[in-house]
């Protein structure tokens, strides 16, 4: 990160900061060249396993570890108010995946009944990884099981390492954007962090399919109001639109459940103005 982007960004925080009046700190720290060539490599790059630098480079007990692709409006307290100082991470359920469907060990069969976790925004025991998931333990897990077996990288190896111990706290305060929960943010947004997962961010493009357009309107917003670059004004993809509303009238007598998804797709874009209409900047800064 350049001198002038590290600037930039902590004048926008402060602004914020006047506007909320409340204080914050910035500091960035930088890992040894010696820690980041110990990483794997996805892509060509070791940004996907750098969560495993934090243990080594953070004197804290414990961290919150939250992606760059969330919006908080229900907050991260709950994290740390629920963890028992001992568990090794604390988490909110994945609403796709489960333990069996990411289980890189072919050896030994997943553990059954045990909660899988989505990794965007988590508590992390920094005393718990220094202990059993230092970078050589990383080192050791990829070699063994392969790239190819880490479906999900470092949530994979999360997942893996710390099954049956994690303490879970409501999908609120992860709220991943499968379909179903997509839909269902018109009438919970102020209550949940939205986790805008897949490869396509908001900040990335301006046409949006139906399921997301709600979402990333809400994101567009925020990102006016937190001084975000690049972000345009949402435009709803037509040919998406389209498909959704002919499955909600295909699916009507073949899978009425099924239907009911399109059809609330529908429903959450009728009430796009009464969305709009709450958005001012109180709502974004309200805790």
């Amino acid at each position: 990160m350049s001198e002038a982007t590290r600037m930039s960004l902590n004048l926008k925080l402060q602004d914020v900061s006047n506007r909320i009046g409340t204080p914050f700190s910035l500091k960035f720290i930088s890992p040894s060249k010696e820690s980041i060539d110990k990483l794997p490599k996805r892509v060509g790059s070791w940004m996907t396993y750098a969560r495993f630098l934090l243990a080594e480079i953070l004197p804290q007990k414990a961290v919150i570890y939250l992606d760059s692709d969330i919006l908080c409006f229900r907050g991260i307290e709950e994290f740390y108010t629920s963890w028992d100082n001992v568990a090794p991470i604390v988490a909110s359920r994945d609403p796709k995946q489960t333990i069996d469907k990411d289980w890189p060990d072919e050896a030994n069969a997943a553990p059954k009944g045990v909660m899988y976790f989505n990794a965007g925004l988590i508590l992390l025991n920094l005393d718990w990884m220094r202990c059993n998931l230092p970078l050589a333990k990383v080192e050791e897990l990829v070699a063994k099981f392969g790239m190819d077996r880490l479906k999900f990288h470092d949530q994979t190896i999360l997942n893996y390492m710390s099954h049956g111990k994690v303490i879970e706290v409501a999908r609120e305060n992860n709220w991943v954007l499968a379909t179903e929960y997509a839909m269902q943010v018109i009438d919970n947004w102020q209550s949940v962090n939205i986790h805008y997962v897949g490869r396509v961010k908001p900040w990335l493009r301006q046409k949006t399919e139906a399921r997301r357009f709600i979402p990333e309107v809400l994101y567009f917003h925020a990102s006016k109001v937190y001084c975000i670059d690049g972000v345009k004004e949402r435009v709803l993809d037509e040919q998406d639109l389209k498909v959704v509303r002919n499955k909600a009238r295909f699916y009507k007598w073949l899978k009425p459940t099924r239907a009911r998804t399109y059809q609330s797709v529908l429903k959450s874009l009728s009430r796009q103005v009464e969305l709009e209409s709450k958005l001012t900047s109180d709502v974004f800064y309200r805790r």
